[in-house]
């Protein structure tokens, strides 16, 4: 073949789109499984019930927590309002879906596994979408009392979990699946929750394109798409252990390994031993600046150092150049160029 032939450019793009891409590969096979398995009538179906509990301490349940911990962890040392938000849907997550699924399983069935797996998804996706707003509405959260802030959230999904239980319990949940398979209720949750996911996966995909040096993104996004799909999975499942039910835990499990991938990352950054970049790197897109978009070219772009500094005197956010020179300048203000308050 020739070297001017313009397959070697052609398999250069392509290596090159999967090398910056390929978080998104089990996402595409998921949904094109899914798309062949829509409409087709499920006849089979395999659920395991040890496999199945199994699956939900190790994936939904160990997984999220150590992720809810990491989370709150990068929370506390940025401020960054999107990790309080991943670590209390990942902790919703974790004693949800995963621990008290798996408990309630055999005790009282897998229809109380089924209601509490949805409602624990619902609950988590609106946290997720929570912070998904407050980045684009450009607020920042919780700067000043983070301590306070995730006794209050972790406490209250803990909470709302228990209450959950305790409902189970009394026999006063509604019914999730019924002889006749789905009902009303499952079918409204399940799509609030795919909304919500979705909705979310799309506002962090567009900051995502605009700063592409956010590392935690290149999971969350994704991460975010996973959990989507699932609901829509849940949603189109015709029975319990079904192929297309298989795709959606297949999706929701990747989804929770993805966000605990993304709070990983975080921490990694954090621990390099330069809180400028990481902090930079974090509170980029979703600082007190972020108001002002048009700003934002001009502020990045120029070589003097910008630094944000909020009501109470703490640095928000910094530019490209302030992320250049060393930690102890910045904390000095020795060479600060531009101070910026909101």
């Amino acid at each position: 073949m020739s070297s001017n032939s313009p397959a070697g450019p052609r398999r250069a793009r392509v290596a090159g789109w999967l090398a910056a891409n390929w978080r998104w590969l089990p996402l595409f096979a998921i949904v094109a499984a899914l798309a062949m398995l829509l409409g087709q009538r499920e006849t089979t179906a395999f659920d395991a019930p040890l496999l199945v509990a199994g699956l939900r301490l190790v994936l939904l349940a160990a997984v999220p927590a150590l992720a809810a911990a990491l989370a709150v962890r990068v929370y506390l040392r940025t401020g960054v309002a999107a990790f309080l938000a991943l670590g209390a849907a990942m902790l919703a997550t974790a004693l949800g879906a995963g621990g008290l699924a798996a408990a309630v399983q055999f005790p009282v069935g897998i229809v109380a596994t089924v209601a509490t797996n949805n409602v624990s998804a619902l609950l988590a996706a609106f946290l997720i979408f929570a912070s998904a707003l407050q980045g684009v509405l450009g607020t920042v959260v919780g700067t000043d009392h983070r301590g306070r802030l995730v006794l209050l959230a972790y406490g209250g999904v803990s909470l709302a979990i228990a209450l959950w239980a305790g409902l189970l319990a009394a026999g006063m949940t509604p019914v999730f699946w019924g002889p006749e398979g789905t009902t009303a209720v499952r079918l409204f949750v399940l799509g609030a929750a795919a909304v919500l996911y979705a909705l979310s996966a799309f506002a962090w995909w567009q900051l995502s394109v605009r700063e592409r040096g956010i590392g935690f993104l290149h999971w969350y996004v994704p991460g975010l798409a996973l959990f989507a799909v699932a609901m829509i999975a849940f949603v189109a499942q015709t029975q319990l252990g079904g192929a297309v039910n298989w795709l959606g835990r297949a999706a929701q499990y990747l989804g929770a390994a993805y966000l605990f991938m993304a709070a990983a990352t975080q921490t990694r950054l954090l621990q390099r031993g330069d809180p400028a970049v990481a902090a930079r790197d974090a509170a980029l897109g979703m600082s007190l600046l972020q108001a002002a978009l048009p700003l934002r070219p001009l502020v990045e772009s120029t070589p003097d150092a910008v630094v944000g500094i909020n009501r109470r005197g703490r640095i928000a956010y910094w530019n490209r150049a302030r992320s250049e020179e060393h930690t102890s300048e910045l904390q000095s203000q020795s060479t600060i160029s531009y101070a910026v308050f909101c």
